[in-house]
């Protein structure tokens, strides 16, 4: 699975705060694991959050509800080849994926969101 925007350290940083308000909710020691307790509570994982945030803004992208600075990032592939207009994915929901040369390119919000 794809980190999206940000490394490491901060996922981690991120999962042991909600570890901990998990543990100060639920009432749990500092050993006991904390996975069910989070799933009682219908709190996602830090990876998940992050990931259904994405998805959550390209679908209001796609829905014309977010601002425009981010739905001009996303392209449909209907519009990507004015050259072949019936392509195969054209009656689909796809975007466009762009090509990068560099992995940090991976990250950024018009190659990754596309792959989700």
């Amino acid at each position: 699975m794809c980190l999206f925007f940000t490394n490491l350290y901060y996922l981690n940083t991120y999962q042991r705060f909600i570890n901990v308000a998990v543990r100060l909710v639920k009432g749990l020691r500092p050993y006991d694991h904390v996975t069910q307790a989070a799933i009682d509570l219908h709190w996602l994982l830090a990876e998940a959050c992050v990931q259904y945030k994405l998805c959550l803004l390209v679908h209001h992208a796609l829905a014309g509800r977010a601002p425009a600075y981010i739905t001009d990032l996303l392209q449909p592939i209907a519009t990507t080849s004015p050259r072949h207009p019936v392509l195969r994915f054209a009656t689909t929901s796809s975007l466009y994926v762009p090509r990068t040369k560099q992995l940090f390119g991976e990250r950024a919000f018009r190659v990754a969101t596309p792959k989700m």
